[in-house]
């Protein structure tokens, strides 16, 4: 985007998720038992208020607090995760945290409904670190059956029956912007960001995409619909750091199954939670991602030293294997 403000804007927009997890990551915050039940408590009562707010102040999609659908299942769905992250994993806590996610599905979004789905597998059937078994194999198999029955008629709507819709638009475009702007992408708010529109970016004429419904200079509402086509400001180089970073944070997350449980549940809760609302929504960019992405940091945080010890072991393993040729 030619408009230094539009740059700066949707730099400190990107930058945005990234400073939740490292803040989570770098800052080595500890909860006592006291400082968790009264966070586990004030979590409680925010969750009441979200029933009273729905329940007695609703007018269409929108409440008193709210003024989105999607803000409804977000904070049900931060506030449950912080609660489980939080509990000794009683069945008092599960209930609890059961009741929040309950309270999610007034917000009748068909992405929440795949992340309550993956929230309850988590909570009630995963027991211990995930193994390639045919017990495993079934269970995920059934969770991918019915995310995509809930999904199925959304995902036909706005990626294969619709032209004009503009996440299918975005998307669509995507690999023409990876190939004409190879390696470095197109730069910061010129596509797919709120910012782009806010500050129209001239890539929107010059591929005649400012022709699509909510994607003009006067209304484009749609054009920050989703968050994956963005990586196209970044380039190839980008994606490829994109998928490096999540790499890691994965691998943090994985080597939690050995030690620490709950963690790993929660990790992977929300791994599956941004991937979910990235293919058609910006949440991972949006102030709703706070509490599950520096959340997140928390927990790779501990997953770090785990991974140093395994690197380091193999290391150690792999000299003392080596044969001395020098005999």
């Amino acid at each position: 985007n030619p408009v230094p403000e539009a740059v700066i804007k949707d730099c400190i927009q990107e930058l945005k998720p990234f400073t939740y997890i490292f803040f989570g990551y770098y800052f080595s915050i500890r909860f006592t038992p006291s400082q968790k039940s009264t966070l586990k408590l004030n979590l409680v009562i925010a969750s009441i208020c979200v029933f009273i707010d729905v329940t007695f102040f609703r007018n269409g999609g929108s409440t008193y607090f709210f003024e989105l659908p999607l803000e409804i299942g977000m904070i049900c769905f931060s506030y449950a995760l912080l609660y489980y992250f939080l509990s000794d994993r009683s069945k008092k806590d599960t209930i609890v945290c059961c009741m929040i996610l309950v309270l999610g599905l007034t917000c009748t979004r068909t992405k929440y409904y795949g992340e309550f789905l993956l929230f309850m597998f988590m909570l009630f059937a995963i027991k211990r670190k995930l193994k390639v078994s045919f017990k495993y194999i079934v269970m995920i198999g059934l969770i991918v059956i019915a995310i995509y029955y809930i999904a199925i008629t959304k995902f036909v709507f706005y990626f294969i029956e619709s032209d004009t819709a503009a996440r299918s638009v975005l998307y669509r475009y995507m690999p023409t912007m990876l190939i004409d702007y190879f390696p470095f992408g197109t730069g910061l708010g010129s596509y797919a960001s709120h910012v782009s529109g806010e500050f129209y970016s001239p890539l929107y004429y010059k591929y005649g995409l400012d022709g699509y419904y909510g994607m003009s200079p006067t209304y484009y509402s749609f054009i920050a619909d989703t968050y994956f086509p963005v990586l196209a400001e970044f380039g190839i180089l980008g994606i490829i750091l994109f998928v490096w970073f999540w790499y890691r944070r994965i691998k943090e997350i994985l080597i939690l199954g050995d030690y620490n449980l709950k963690y790993y549940k929660c990790g992977l809760l929300i791994i599956g939670m941004v991937t979910i609302e990235s293919v058609a929504g910006p949440v991972f960019v949006m102030s709703w991602g706070f509490i599950p992405l520096i959340t997140l940091g928390f927990i790779c945080r501990e997953g770090r030293p785990f991974v140093r010890y395994r690197r380091l072991t193999h290391e150690k393993d792999k000299n003392l294997n080596v044969p001395d040729c020098s005999k």
